[in-house]
């Protein structure tokens, strides 16, 4: 068999490559098991960058036994929007006389909570659903401490919840998304 022909940069480095091991640029011998750890810090390297990219990117890379990289796969994932924590929904709050009104959600998807605390037993309660214009949609008589206001069948925009409590009222601006 036929030895190869190389040209070393001192005499030293022609004894290294039979001894065993690689000689970089400047003639320095560098030991196999030093290679081997260079390549597997840059294996772990590139692992963890591809980590940085997307969780759920993976890059993956194939190396013959010299150590070349002969192959590199790169599976991505499907980009999908972070979850959201569950938020509980604002609760917007008037003090009315002795009665406290809570409303919410709002903004809302069709259906609205009004609660009374604190309301007289026999209270006269009216609840009133109206167009930024000022049509009526609905009303809602002897409202009870817990009320669920449903608009579901109107159309997305702003609407007025005139609540009168006794001799009370108030207004509040709904928002159906």
């Amino acid at each position: 068999m036929k030895t190869p022909q190389f040209s070393f940069s001192s005499p030293e480095a022609k004894d290294d490559v039979v001894k065993g091991g690689t000689i970089n640029r400047v003639g320095y011998r560098i030991p196999l098991a030093l290679d081997a750890i260079m390549l597997l810090v840059l294996c772990l390297l590139l692992t963890s960058f591809s980590q940085l990219l997307h969780a759920q990117t993976t890059i993956t890379y194939s190396y013959d036994a010299a150590g070349n990289r002969i192959s590199r796969t790169i599976v991505l994932a499907p980009r999908t929007a972070p979850a959201q924590p569950e938020q509980q929904p604002v609760v917007h709050t008037e003090k009315l006389a002795d009665i406290l009104l809570k409303i919410y959600p709002n903004p809302t998807d069709g259906k609205v909570k009004v609660e009374l605390n604190n309301l007289p037993e026999g209270q006269k309660t009216q609840i009133g659903i109206y167009t930024m214009s000022g049509r009526l949609i609905t009303t809602f008589k002897d409202v009870t401490n817990t009320f669920n206001v449903d608009i579901s069948n109107q159309p997305a925009g702003i609407y007025l919840m005139r609540i009168e409590v006794g001799q009370y009222r108030t207004e509040w601006r709904i928002i159906k998304k």
